[in-house]
């Protein structure tokens, strides 16, 4: 095909063409990478699964998860003791525009293991112990259910940058319950009161 013919089917201009056939542009290599390609995959893999499970990876982790992974193949590499460096890890994230530096939201162990399955069968144990007690739930007056909830502001939040997939809304990352908070206690009850 000639050049003025490829030029006009993929829609370049015939000078940008003619240039690299002649040389006079030649293409640029890209540096090789230290990993493989199926090394620097499973590494996505571990940061994505990390972050799903609340915790995730901070740059500097991946820099040194990276550097024990140099080590043990023995290969030579372009970086200070094997650990890449902060472009290393910038161009990295290029490579792999799936994931990204995100802050995270602090969640703690015991929020993380709520779920519906357990919200239901406590509900359904409350009942069955109501039902022991001679007391049918559906009978109870509205006036005598309340709801009371606890909220938490803790003094020292601890956000961090993590990698994640972009793919996820919110970043959570586990933490221990913290007794520096202040705390709101909320209340409300199941019928209409007054108001004062």
């Amino acid at each position: 095909m000639s050049i003025n013919k490829a030029a006009e089917h993929f829609k370049v201009p015939r000078s940008t063409l003619g240039d690299k056939v002649h040389g006079k542009n030649p293409l640029q290599k890209t540096p090789k990478t230290s990993l493989l390609p199926s090394e620097e995959t499973k590494i996505v893999a571990w940061v994505q699964e990390s972050a799903r499970r609340g915790l995730g990876v901070q740059q500097e982790q991946l820099r040194s998860q990276v550097q024990s992974i140099l080590s043990a193949e023995k290969q030579t590499t372009p970086f200070k003791e094997k650990k890449p460096s902060s472009m290393w890890f910038y161009r990295f994230l290029k490579r792999h525009p799936e994931i990204s530096m995100r802050k995270t939201q602090d969640l703690s162990v015991l929020w993380a293991q709520v779920s519906e399955s357990r919200i239901r069968a406590w509900f359904a144990g409350a009942e069955e112990a109501c039902r022991l007690q001679g007391i049918e739930i559906k009978d109870l007056d509205p006036g005598r259910i309340f709801n009371c909830d606890e909220t938490g502001f803790p003094f020292n939040p601890s956000n961090t940058h993590v990698l994640a997939a972009k793919a996820n809304k919110k970043i959570y990352e586990l933490t221990g319950d913290s007794r520096q908070q202040i705390t709101l206690l909320s209340l409300a009850v199941a019928v209409q009161l007054e108001t004062y």
